[in-house]
């Protein structure tokens, strides 16, 4: 995509989580600050909107003493054995074939944020489903925005080997899922990774992990806010995948809008219903798109009306 993504989307791209030093706030989204020889300094986006970045403005603390948002002051542990009872919820999910998985979310935010981390939403259940039915042994799989990573897991559980990704942030809850469902020794255990959309080295590394591009790339509730849909398949297209799979809930016109852009900007995408008002998305760059890769899996050209048709739940 180059040029077509701003500066702005780029920036965003590189967003890290800190303690900002001029509000206090703790564990929010902004950007490392340096200068010169001197110590970095971590300042928030709403801290960057009203005072820039420039250093050598002095800036005063606007903050108490304590957090205003106390209750993400504490880092999560490393384990998940170490979490106290009572702050992630552990949920049972079972396949088609009544195999069990556990999901572990953080539905009061005591160490997460963002919707990714609440709970598995339901295109990921019913992605987790239509995967249940494959036979991946030996795929290289690569989930965008996994939050808790189900549909991931599944296909681990089948024999792929699945590289979970999300922003840095989100990691530790990805972990924690990977280690309520796989032991330490198994060779199936997914890989967790950082993949912020948009930010090249971020796909650098995942590519380097995994030594070649993935056979699959796969994810679920990713459609929703216009502003990510160019990051989103600029990630896609670094990655080069044979496939890409993006299980989408019909809600508002986020749908609608996704395909018109995939469309303008020269992709193909292929659709089924799969679930009540969930499509599954399989999405081509125009360079990677082949009759041969389409028949495969019988999917239907989704024009926007077809979304429109969709039924109700």
């Amino acid at each position: 995509f180059g040029s077509r993504f701003g500066s702005k989307r780029m920036d965003q791209a590189g967003l890290q989580r800190g303690n900002c030093s001029t509000c206090r706030q703790r564990r929010v989204l902004g950007n490392w600050l340096s200068k010169g020889e001197s110590e970095p300094v971590f300042r928030c986006c709403a801290c960057l909107d009203e005072h820039g970045d420039d250093l050598d403005e002095k800036v005063e603390s606007t903050g108490a003493d304590h957090a205003t948002n106390w209750w993400a002051c504490a880092e999560p542990p490393q384990c998940l054995q170490e979490v106290p009872p009572g702050l992630l919820a552990t949920v049972p999910w079972h396949d088609p074939y009544g195999r069990q998985f556990l999901t572990v979310c953080d539905p009061e935010h005591c160490y997460f944020s963002g919707l990714g981390a609440e709970r598995v939403w339901g295109a990921g259940k019913a992605l987790a489903s239509y995967l249940s039915t494959w036979q991946p042994q030996g795929l290289q799989v690569v989930e965008l925005g996994a939050g808790c990573g189900l549909p991931g897991l599944v296909l681990a559980r089948g024999g792929a080997f699945v590289t979970l990704t999300d922003v840095p942030w989100l990691l530790q809850m990805l972990e924690y899922n990977v280690a309520a469902n796989f032991s330490q020794d198994d060779v199936f255990r997914p890989y967790v990774s950082a993949l912020r959309w948009g930010n090249a080295a971020d796909a650098a590394s995942v590519l380097q992990a995994i030594g070649r591009p993935p056979d699959l790339v796969i994810g679920a509730d990713l459609v929703y806010r216009e502003q990510d849909f160019d990051a989103l398949l600029a990630c896609i297209e670094s990655l080069a995948p044979r496939r890409a799979l993006l299980a989408v809930q019909r809600r508002d016109v986020a749908l609608e809008a996704f395909i018109s852009r995939v469309k303008h900007l020269g992709w193909s995408v292929f659709s089924q219903l799969i679930a009540p008002r969930v499509f599954l998305l399989e999405v081509f760059p125009p360079v990677h798109l082949k009759d041969t890769d389409r028949a495969c899996f019988n999917l239907q050209e989704a024009p926007e009306q077809r979304c429109q048709a969709a039924p109700a739940a």
